[in-house]
Order: structure tokens, then sequence, then C-alpha cells
């Protein structure tokens, strides 16, 4: 099971913050590769990003910026309420997650926009995506791991 694990002197404050790449969802790139095979390309770098694991969200979450920069097309639109504030609307994408160090990849990940970049994090990795995975976060030491 490959893993990565991180140490932060600041996981309390910060919270586990992983770099992630977000890219377009496999099965967009895949009724492009039908459609417009030159245009592929331009999609396979992705976004770099730093997201959080947060076991408090049901679903991923990402900052408007980053549907934006990836051009994103919504498929949809979500209800959500955070501790801080009650039902609002936000548009529903489909992307792919990888996490670099451990080779993860997530294919075709239902994600909700909002903003969150002045929270200094581009998006939040959620129970959907964590039910998959294995995380272990040992806060006397300053280390989380995940492996998937």
């Amino acid at each position: 099971m490959p893993c990565v694990t991180h140490q932060s002197p600041h996981l309390q404050n910060l919270g586990p913050i992983v770099p992630v790449i977000i890219l377009p969802s496999s099965a967009f790139i895949k009724a492009l590769k039908e459609r417009s095979p030159e245009e592929v390309e331009k999609y396979s770098h992705g976004v770099q990003a730093m997201m959080l694991i947060d076991t408090g969200a049901s679903c991923t979450v990402i900052d408007k910026e980053i549907s934006a920069t990836l051009n994103l097309k919504h498929h949809g639109v979500t209800n959500i309420s955070t501790p801080s504030s009650t039902s609002y609307e936000c548009l529903l994408y489909d992307i792919d997650l990888q996490i670099p160090n451990n080779k993860a990849h997530f294919e075709n990940v239902q994600v909700v926009e909002t903003e969150l970049k002045n929270q200094g994090i581009s998006g939040l990795i959620g129970r959907d995506v964590l039910q998959d995975t294995l995380l272990i976060y040992h806060g006397y030491t300053g280390q989380f791991t995940l492996a998937v």
C-alpha cells in the first residue's frame, strides 16, 4: 500500500495539508480524445494545489480558481452547509485527483466548488475520497500518513 508521511511543527494549527495535482476527469479526457485529440495536451499537466485532508467534509471541494484555470464545465448545483454558514448553492464538477508522492490517482471525483483561497488552501479532500485510504494522524509527533 503506497503511502506518504508528512511532518509539520504546525500540524495542530494548519491541519494535514498535502500537495496534489488536479486534472479534468478521466471521463472528460476520454470524450475529448474522441472529439478533438489535439486538445488533450493542454490538460495533461493539471494544476498543482495544496489540499487539506478534512474528515469533517462529506465531499471533496475545490476553490473557484481551480475550476476556472482548468476551464471545467459544471454538471449540476448542490446546496452545502458549513460550520460558519447557512446553506448556499455551489456548482458541481468532476475531476481526477493525484497525490504525487504516493502515486495515488482518484478518477472521476465529483467535487463542489466554493471559495477557499482566503484560507490558504485550494481544496478539501473529503470522506468521499478518504473512504479508499488509511489516514493516520499522530498529533504528538506532528505527523500524518495517508496510504492508498
